[in-house]
């Protein structure tokens, strides 16, 4: 009964209606409701809203850049890639092919290996582990794939004698000198030291102070100041009404956007140095 009419006033070979598009079909595969709703069929999700998903959750983070970057990696080859379809040997693939990455430099458009370390893919992988983790709870997966981290040589850590530290200051130019100089007296982060104004530092007390949103444990920082890092800051005291270190009247790039910092590796291959 009711078979082959028409409702007055609309083509039968029409496709439907917007709003009687989204009755039937959800997800972000547009898969059709009523298999989820009669065979119980949960909508499927991509890796682009797992990744979008991530970022939006955690833009608090201080390494959120660095998520961002390897996030961006991962796109190359998983764009539009259904979360379900992710298995261990498309993660093994995926490091494989971070740990070969060329990238093309230069004027001359030449391709150059990008030296990935172990430790930079493994960032890599335990975000990945981290997106897919979450796509768990958030009951968008059945299960999280195996993923087996690179093994990372482990280094003895050391310091840089007095003798080495003097031998390094003495190559670098005298405003990167002050920076690095800075550094060793207070163990400060490079961004931390470039981002330096003013308002942060009480000579008086001897004493600076790092704002939670500048630093990487989003937690203030206090750093009691020697009397050598005392006099360095007197010394550049009024060069800037608000930065502490400034090149050419301009405040210190970042990353050494004015200050040149690519010639501090080869200054510790100048005087044979310890690079880390």
């Amino acid at each position: 009964r009711g078979a082959g009419r028409v409702r007055p006033g609309r083509d039968p070979g029409s496709p439907p209606s917007p709003r009687r598009r989204s009755r039937t079909t959800s997800g972000s595969s547009g898969r059709p409701r009523w298999r989820q709703i009669g065979l119980k069929e949960k909508p499927k999700y991509t890796w682009d809203e797992a990744a979008l998903a991530w970022l939006e959750s955690h833009d608090h983070k201080a390494s959120l850049s660095d998520d961002e970057a390897h996030i961006l990696f991962a796109q190359r080859f998983w764009k539009g890639r259904l979360l379900t379809s992710i298995r261990m040997k498309d993660i093994e693939e995926l490091k494989r092919k971070r740990k070969e990455w060329r990238q093309v430099r230069g004027k001359e458009k030449k391709e150059t290996p990008s030296e990935v370390s172990n430790a930079t893919a493994n960032r890599m992988l335990a975000l990945i582990r981290a997106i897919l983790r979450m796509a768990y709870k958030a009951e968008w997966i059945e299960a999280v794939p195996p993923v087996d981290m690179m093994a990372e040589p482990k280094k003895r850590i050391r310091w840089l004698t007095e003798e080495e530290a003097d031998r390094l200051l003495s190559e670098l130019p005298v405003h990167q000198e002050r920076i690095a100089r800075f550094a060793l007296l207070t163990g400060l982060r490079q961004g931390n030291i470039l981002n330096l104004a003013w308002s942060q530092v009480d000579l008086a007390r001897k004493v600076l102070w790092v704002h939670p949103d500048q630093a990487k444990g989003r937690k203030a920082i206090g750093v009691p100041l020697a009397e050598a890092a005392v006099l360095l800051l007197e010394g550049l005291h009024g060069m800037d009404p608000r930065w502490v270190f400034t090149y050419e009247g301009k405040k210190e790039g970042w990353p050494g956007q004015h200050i040149g910092l690519e010639k501090g590796p080869q200054a510790c291959r100048n005087r044979e140095l310890p690079l880390a």
